[in-house]
């Protein structure tokens, strides 16, 4: 999972960020994300020894547009390429968004938006912090088939 989060939440010398400065990271309201993220290689919804095992959604980016406040945008350096799941195929990747959206050229990623990622990100922070909403995330969900 690839999100998106404001700065302010993870910057500077508020209690929530507790004095943590890194560059490239502002406190005025900016939105980051993770760059430079590859997810390759990697074998989906099989145990070690081959036996089918699917695992649900297998990749998750929000995808936000214009990652940070640059013109023209940044690219995030975000990429996933080289993976197969359950089927042993590529083709039977899961992912929000689903494939072909995410990038597989890690110096071309740009996120173009995902309303229903965002969506669900602003839904469990939600229920999180406010205890209001809805968030499956902390919920233990069936075995997918």
């Amino acid at each position: 999972m690839i999100f998106t989060v404001p700065d302010s939440f993870v910057c500077g010398d508020n209690p929530i960020a507790g004095g943590n400065h890194q560059a490239g990271c502002y406190e005025n309201g900016n939105l980051s994300t993770s760059y430079d993220n590859r997810s390759y290689g990697n074998v989906m919804g099989r145990t070690p020894s081959g036996k089918r095992d699917p695992n649900g959604l297998d990749f998750w980016w929000d995808s936000y547009v214009n990652q940070q406040n640059h013109d023209p945008p940044t690219t995030t350096g975000n990429c996933w390429y080289d993976n197969t799941g359950k089927d042993g195929t590529k083709s039977s990747i899961t992912s929000l968004p689903a494939p072909p959206l995410l990038p597989s050229d890690c110096k071309a990623s740009l996120g173009t938006g995902g309303p229903a990622q965002e969506a669900e990100l602003l839904d469990c922070f939600a229920s999180f912090d406010q205890n209001v909403g809805h968030c499956d995330w902390f919920t233990t969900p069936s075995e997918p088939r």
